[in-house]
């Protein structure tokens, strides 16, 4: 309650601005008193809505994709491959990126957005017919998940990371009817909301009611103190624990630092009664936050998207073009003039002939002594609408400006439109709105680094991953903590070196990076465009090879099949082997006179080295000498 209070007290008002935001967003413009004249005064309620459109070409930005990077303590490429494909396959299972764009699209509506990482037991059950389970039912994975109601989550408030990854507590709740409750969690032993009230005394205004009860998550990091130093025993430098039973003399410890370790914890709990508990892998809160544009002001955090500041010149937008229909259906009703003898007791056919659209009017033509009447004349106004107009431009550049999408209508309007000038303008409001995509890239890169650190101890049973490896080529990798035994390969039901790929979940530090996101799609068609201009100037063996490429690029059936025939796996047979021979000849005479500059450069090196020494060392005789002098003047002036 605590931690949810704290919460409240630095984000009460921003959740409040971002409902507003949202209900915006979603089409209402207008208030109930708003609404109410309106209808009163008979003016058409319009929403002109130019918010929406925007929101979602930033929402369905490409996404970024993660790319691991080996980072020392016995990682290499190799396992930084099979990490990264590991991560991709969680992506893919996850359908991580509908749950990446779901987050940054209330980025853009609100200012900020969440989705969550859980490991969990997502193997199918399957029973033999002796009644025996497998012992792979027990192999955890982990999904990417996410957060439907994003008011849901109350996250730390005090974190000081830009891509908040030192949170130290996160609370996920669902409300839950009482009814369902007994359902969903058989072990809580309350019936309604009076007997959890008179237990637990008056929980946090709105999470009980009569009708329903809120459940939550909650995760948190409970820090251990650890202190560790180097003791040299006999000669040789050991890394050990210092406690209060294991203290060794001051003179053999060469260095000492106290460590904190981090541990994530997780429980389910409703007010004052904790349903269920576990501990999570990993060291980082498995909640990814993102926002939009962050301000810190007077010591309160506001976030905000797109739709904040685009409020008020958007209800300009809706009054202008509301008045400007206004007067134009005036215009088109107009008034029907005549004598009263003409229209005699018609005025109601003549007042409701706009709605009533009646085939005939008639009117009298002659009055009283025979002479004609004029017959009535249907007069229209133009309104002046000018005015209207302009203003309601106005209104919609300052709503593009505050949006980020340049105003393109002059420039449409020229016959001379190339596709560099399109693409320039394209290019213009992408960089108005890039730091949505940088947020959705930093959520990314935290989402990886969790994947990459909770995998640690989710992949230590030794079990059988399908990856995409080099060149998205599918893979079969081993990964385990430690190297397997005999008894890990019975499990699995393989031979030892029947997988030639394996990688050990315990070895290796990594960090994540992550591309400028472009959808798939538009990559291999950049692809098959590029190769297919390449393709007539390469040599015929390349050009084999190339065709290969671009057929695996293509959609049609049966293109993958060709590309195998065509451009086989064993590239180096593609090659003539007295062509290979030269290029490997040419390949060690370039290596030769590299070797020979490297060699020589160095003895450059070293002679300037020398040289720069004995000239500091005469340079250092000087000055011992000068100093000498100086001093013995100086003590013959005092002696004086």
């Amino acid at each position: 309650v605590a931690e949810v209070k704290l919460h409240e007290d630095a984000f009460g008002e921003q959740r409040k601005r971002e409902v507003k935001d949202q209900q915006f967003e979603a089409g209402k413009h207008f208030d109930d008193a708003e609404l109410s004249y309106l209808k009163t005064t008979g003016r058409p309620e319009i929403i002109m809505d130019q918010v929406s459109g925007q929101v979602a070409k930033v929402t369905n930005q490409p996404v970024p994709r993660g790319i691991v990077l080996p980072n020392g303590g016995g990682a290499d490429p190799k396992s930084a491959e099979y990490w990264q494909g590991i991560g991709r396959r969680v992506e893919t299972l996850s359908g991580a990126e509908a749950v990446y764009k779901w987050g940054r699209r209330h980025v853009a509506v609100m200012g900020r957005g969440f989705w969550r990482i859980r490991p969990d037991y997502y193997g199918r059950m399957m029973r033999s017919q002796d009644g025996r389970y497998p012992l792979t039912v027990f192999q955890q994975d982990i999904r990417i998940e996410p957060i439907l109601v994003q008011h849901s989550v109350y996250e730390d408030p005090l974190c000081r990371s830009l891509d908040f990854s030192d949170m130290g507590f996160c609370h996920i709740t669902s409300d839950v009817e009482w009814k369902q409750l007994k359902r969903l969690h058989p072990t809580v032993v309350f019936e309604d909301a009076r007997s959890l009230i008179a237990a637990h005394g008056d929980p946090m205004p709105g999470w009980v009611t009569d009708k329903h009860v809120r459940i939550a998550e909650r995760y948190w990091i409970e820090d251990t103190q650890i202190t560790l130093c180097v003791v040299n025993l006999q000669g040789v430098d050991t890394v050990v624990e210092k406690t209060a039973q294991s203290d060794y003399p001051r003179e053999l410890i060469r260095k000492e630092h106290t460590f904190s370790i981090r541990k994530v914890k997780w429980m389910k709990y409703l007010h004052g009664v904790v349903i269920a508990q576990a501990d999570v892998p990993g060291r980082y809160i498995p909640v990814v936050k993102i926002v939009g544009e962050r301000r810190i002001i007077e010591g309160k955090e506001d976030n905000r998207g797109m739709v904040r500041m685009a409020q008020h010149p958007q209800r300009l937008v809706d009054f202008y073009e509301q008045r400007l229909a206004s007067a134009v259906d005036l215009s088109s009703e107009g008034v029907w003039t005549g004598s009263v003898r003409a229209i005699g007791d018609r005025v109601n056919d003549y007042a409701h002939a706009h709605k009533n659209r009646p085939g005939v009017l008639l009117y009298n033509d002659i009055d009283e002594q025979g002479q004609p009447i004029p017959a009535p004349t249907f007069v229209t106004v133009a309104p002046a609408v000018q005015h209207l107009v302009m203003a309601a431009q106005r209104a919609g550049m300052s709503l593009r400006g505050i949006l980020g999408a340049p105003d393109v209508a002059p420039e449409e309007q020229r016959r001379e439109q190339s596709g560099v000038a399109i693409g320039r303008r394209q290019a213009e409001q992408a960089q108005t709105t890039s730091h949505y995509g940088d947020s959705t890239n930093a959520g990314v890169r935290q989402t990886w680094r969790i994947i990459l650190d909770m995998g640690r101890e989710v992949y230590s049973v030794p079990q059988i991953l399908r990856i995409n490896g080099k060149n998205e080529k599918e893979i079969d990798v081993l990964v385990s903590s430690g190297v397997p035994d005999e008894a890990a390969y019975q499990r699995l039901g393989i031979a030892p070196g029947q997988i030639e790929h394996m990688l050990r979940a315990d070895v290796g530090d990594y960090d994540v990076i992550v591309t400028a996101g472009r959808a798939q799609e538009t990559q291999r068609q950049e692809t098959v465009e590029i190769i297919d201009k390449v393709l007539p100037r390469l040599p015929p063996e390349m050009a084999v090879r190339a065709t290969g490429t671009l057929l695996r690029n293509l959609d049609g059936p049966g293109m993958f099949e060709l590309a195998q025939q065509l451009a086989p796996e064993d590239e180096q047979a593609m090659v003539p082997r007295e062509e290979v021979e030269q290029l490997t000849q040419q390949a060690g005479q370039i290596i030769d006179a590299a070797k020979a500059k490297i060699q020589e450069l160095e003895q450059q090196i070293a002679t300037k080295r020398d040289e720069w020494t004995a000239k500091m060392q005469m340079n250092t005789e000087d000055n011992q000498t000068k100093l000498e002098i100086e001093t013995r003047k100086a003590a013959s002036e005092v002696e004086q």
